[in-house]
Formats: structure tokens, sequence, C-alpha cells
């Protein structure tokens, strides 16, 4: 089980172009895109992402074993989200999370217990 979790939601217009974007523009840091319905999984070497399109947003989930490549994982998914979308730093908040992937944002997929970061 990865050691480092978090998830954010941000608002914003035309969630699956975003994320398509999101994911060009870093492809060259981690293995292939798996696409599970409305969800995109990017494989790090020792640390996953996921991005979730929503009706009204996007949905983030970072996990890494260690704290660098944690961060690296947030930062990259932060900066592509702002090289592409009007959003403000301030409104990405990352919380703490555990287990089912989007749980505490109530977003949850049928999918979900299948994709606990492990």
């Amino acid at each position: 089980m990865h050691q480092y979790v978090s998830e954010a939601f941000v608002a914003i217009a035309h969630p699956p172009s975003i994320a398509e974007k999101i994911c060009m523009h870093i492809r060259d840091f981690f293995g292939p895109i798996i696409n599970d319905g409305a969800d995109r999984l990017l494989d790090f070497d020792e640390g996953r992402a996921i991005i979730r399109s929503t009706e009204d947003g996007l949905l983030f989930r970072a996990s890494a074993l260690d704290l660098v490549t944690f961060y690296g994982i947030r930062t990259l998914l932060e900066g592509a989200l702002l090289k592409f979308t009007p959003v403000s730093a301030r409104a990405i908040e990352w919380l703490p999370a555990d287990g089912i992937p989007f749980r505490g944002f109530g977003k949850c997929s049928p999918n979900d217990d299948r994709m606990q970061c492990s």
C-alpha cells in the first residue's frame, strides 16, 4: 500500500478534454495510460495517479511510496492543470485519502473497490 495518498477536486468546464490535455502534456513521466471509463490511470515507477472526469470537474488522486515521488506527481498534475485552465493554484486543495478512491468526495464508481492503491 502506498504510504502517501491525497485527492483533490477542481471544478472546471470540459473535464474530459482537459484530462486528455493533462495526460498528453505529462506523458513522458509515466508508463502507458490505462483508460477505465471516466478514469485515466497513470503509473509512475514508485507511485500512481488517477484522473477522473465528472460532470462538473476533475478529481485527482496521487499516491506514492516516498514523499519526493508523491510531491512530484502532485506537482506534475497541478502544473499541467494550470497550463490548460484558468484555475488558480489556490483553488487546488489536496486532502488526505486512503482506501477507495474519491470516497470523501462522494464520487465513487462501481470499479473503485478494485482500484485501491497498493
